[in-house]
């Protein structure tokens, strides 16, 4: 890969924090992989716990297959996002099935900060994951229970402040619409194709597979 081909690519504009601004070709490839895999992993892996949920619950199943009815074959991505109970199960999905439920470590800065009445010193490696906050029964009520409706009802607003499938802050996911687009087109699809086939309904036993590990 030479300079020319190199200067069209949107990792050059990226900087080397304390460095000249380049970058190696070993480093944009580096970087390039891990949003491919950040991008595609977690939206596969997403899905799956959304087929699995649905078939799970075939009355879940059954009121999103008719919210789809009547979308037509041609449509916008603002169509998808006015169907109440589908983005509802998308959310219920994301807050007990989110890809990335395991910690995310971070450098506290130089100085120090003071949390709930703890100071924490500079260079201390902190770290919170997003799976027991998303079942905090104080937070969501019935926590293990998958239940979309919550959010048909309205969830508090230390609900929506803790519920962070795609990180929050300054390191937040940049592609998080993109997943959630991804994530109704997909189960769209999925859900229209299961309505032309049996009913389906599995037991955990028969379906081998726990998201919840």
């Amino acid at each position: 890969m030479d300079h020319v081909q190199l200067t069209i690519t949107i990792f050059c504009k990226m900087r080397v924090e304390g460095g000249d601004g380049s970058l190696m070709e070993v480093d944009i490839k580096q970087e390039a992989s891990n949003r491919i895999v950040a991008g595609s992993d977690t939206t596969a892996v997403t899905l799956i716990c959304l087929v699995w949920s649905m078939l799970k619950f075939p009355e879940l199943q059954k009121q999103v297959q008719e919210q789809l009815k009547g979308i037509p074959d041609r449509f916008s991505d603002s169509v998808l996002e006015k169907l109440p109970f589908l983005n509802a199960v998308i959310e219920e999905t994301l807050r007990l099935y989110g890809a990335a439920p395991g910690s995310l470590p971070r450098t506290v800065p130089q100085g120090g900060r003071t949390l709930c009445a703890f100071f924490i010193p500079a260079d201390t490696t902190v770290s919170t994951q997003v799976y027991s906050i998303h079942r905090d029964r104080k937070i969501f009520p019935n926590p293990e229970t998958f239940n979309p409706k919550r959010w048909l009802k309205g969830v508090s607003s230390e609900g929506k402040a803790a519920f962070s499938p795609f990180v929050a802050g300054s390191r937040t996911c940049t592609a998080a619409y993109l997943a959630r687009i991804e994530s109704t087109h997909c189960q769209r699809a999925i859900l229209l194709a299961l309505l032309q086939c049996s009913t389906y309904s599995w037991t955990d036993r028969e379906l081998l597979f726990d998201c919840a590990g």
